[in-house]
């Protein structure tokens, strides 16, 4: 197969699609990567499904071939950023957690276990909202669970853990005003401090 365009790490993988479409299978969406008229290389995504006649004699492919390179550029993106986010997240000093919309803990960092004496096994799925030590606690996640962002600061005995610390507690909705909200939380020991 002449496949000047197709880039030669991916010749091999045009022509199984070739060959597979000669075969008569149903492809959806392979991608390759080809050189446009300028030379830049570039995404394209291919699709295609056998045609036969109405005794079921082939007739031959339908395909269409269209450049998804944008959406793979933005696919990228995204996933540095999320790579960037969950190192920041993992790697920070404070404790971080990540809130589910009831308040249960869907994830947290390794400073938030060692703040609370505790593993993130065990904090990860614990609800904050209701089986917290302190109320006052508790009213602070309630307030940024309905969209407000709130502070708690006041001493604190981890449930999880049993150990005991003057904490600095910052809640973030993840959509500010919206009644039922993710929240991330900032948790900060400030018992030096006090």
């Amino acid at each position: 197969y002449p496949l000047p365009i197709v880039i030669p790490e991916d010749r091999d993988l045009v022509r199984d699609i070739m060959t597979r479409m000669l075969g008569r299978e149903k492809g959806n969406d392979l991608p390759f990567r080809y050189l446009n008229a300028s030379g830049e290389v570039r995404w394209a995504a291919i699709s295609w499904n056998p045609v036969f006649d109405s005794e079921g004699d082939p007739l031959g492919v339908r395909a269409s071939i269209r450049d998804t390179t944008e959406r793979r550029q933005a696919e990228e993106l995204v996933r540095l950023s999320e790579q960037k986010h969950r190192m920041l997240f993992e790697k920070s000093p404070l404790g971080m957690v990540h809130f589910a919309k009831d308040g249960a803990i869907l994830n947290s960092n390794p400073s938030m276990a060692q703040l609370m004496g505790s593993t993130q096994e065990e904090i990860n799925g614990f609800n904050l909202a209701t089986d917290a030590s302190s109320q006052d606690l508790i009213d602070a996640l309630l307030a940024a669970l309905k969209g407000e962002t709130s502070l708690f600061e006041d001493k604190y005995t981890s449930v999880t853990g049993g150990v005991t610390r003057e904490l600095r507690v910052l809640f973030n909705p993840l959509d500010q005003g919206a009644e039922a909200t993710e929240v991330i939380a900032i948790f900060e020991d400030v018992t030096e401090r006090k």
